[in-house]
């Protein structure tokens, strides 16, 4: 399995860990398993940090089908180099840290922001290298 697959799957795992730290954050605040049972019509006060992984997780899912469609393009037309393995770890890499500014509530210096634009430029270089391999 190449290194973007590999990559690929990484951001499937981090997808699938912030969908459970809600549904835990959620089942752990007093009437939120009833609460998530229901329609979920109601409001319902999560603590912030299950507010933050649900944004987060949604930010994820935002990103994930273009990362997918990029890698999986670039492995079945064999268009594989280092540049496009360098890219494809450092969107990982930048995804990863973004969670973790996001689940921390970090904004000083607009670190997450810089790091979700990080991980766009890391696509771009991936695609690049992609096309240039």
């Amino acid at each position: 399995m190449t290194v973007e697959l590999w990559m690929l799957a990484t951001q499937g795992v981090l997808a699938l860990v912030l969908a459970l730290a809600t549904g835990l954050g959620t089942a752990t605040v007093p009437g939120g398993v009833r609460w998530g049972l229901s329609n979920r019509e109601e409001v319902f006060r999560h603590p912030g940090w299950v507010g933050r992984a649900q944004r987060s997780h949604r930010n994820q899912l935002e990103n994930l089908p273009v990362f997918a469609a990029l890698v999986i393009c670039l492995h079945l037309a064999g268009r594989h180099s280092v540049g496009t393995e360098l890219g494809a770890m450092a969107f990982a890499v930048s995804r990863g840290v973004f969670t973790g500014l996001y689940l921390a509530g970090v904004t000083r210096w607009r670190l997450r922001t810089l790091t979700y634009f990080f991980s766009v430029g890391a696509l771009t270089l991936t695609a690049g290298a992609g096309w240039i391999a």
